[in-house]
């Protein structure tokens, strides 16, 4: 079972998915998706599509998420920035990006042309006292789905905005220069707003 979705859906990959899943599950498995690099101008005319270009020269910068060895060859090799996500320390930022550095070598790739991203959990507030009360909110909730989910990736920083800003700069001297910022489900807002106003400053 084959099927053609709107150009709009490529510019949005979890909309694209979800599009797939669905059908998948209506065909009673007999889907097979395939997708390709959207380079056939004729193809786009036949269904009144426009062809799309990207704006970034030389082109959409590609990003790779993942710390097993094969995937930081393929970050060496392919990608503008690498991503780790929600769990590593510092010191384990640091062995990997040697090994990064180790693939960059090899295949004679630039390692100071790589971004090179840290995926960063917070729990954070800006008393003792209050975060307090947010970990004990979290224990009282770890039979919850969602909680359950997170036991799989803990909190890379916990406390104070002074004592986040400390534990952050930790991650830049082994060479992160990009952080994604995650907060608890109903405290990104107050969190985001602490994280501006009292540690964006300090880094």
């Amino acid at each position: 079972m084959g099927s053609m979705v709107s150009a709009q859906s490529y510019r949005n990959p979890a909309l694209l998915a979800k599009i797939a899943t669905t059908i998948d599950h209506i065909s009673n498995g007999r889907l097979y998706f395939g997708i390709g690099a959207g380079w056939k101008e004729v193809e786009y005319r036949a269904y009144g599509y426009p062809f799309p270009k990207p704006v970034q020269k030389p082109h959409i910068p590609i990003w790779v998420g993942g710390t097993g060895a094969f995937t930081l060859r393929v970050t060496a090799k392919h990608a503008n920035a690498c991503n780790f996500a929600w769990t590593l320390l510092p010191n384990a930022f640091k062995q990997k990006l040697e090994i990064l550095r180790n693939h960059c070598s090899d295949l004679g790739r630039d390692y100071n042309s790589i971004r090179r991203s840290a995926a960063i959990m917070f729990t954070m507030a800006p008393t003792e006292r209050e975060l307090g009360r947010k970990l004990e909110d979290q224990e009282k909730k770890k039979d919850t789905p969602y909680m359950r989910y997170l036991g799989r990736q803990p909190p890379n920083l916990v406390g104070r905005p002074d004592l986040v800003a400390e534990r952050m700069k930790e991650y830049v001297t082994p060479g992160v220069d990009h952080f994604i910022l995650r907060f608890h489900f109903g405290d990104e807002i107050s969190s985001m707003t602490l994280f501006m106003d009292k540690v964006k400053n300090r880094l």
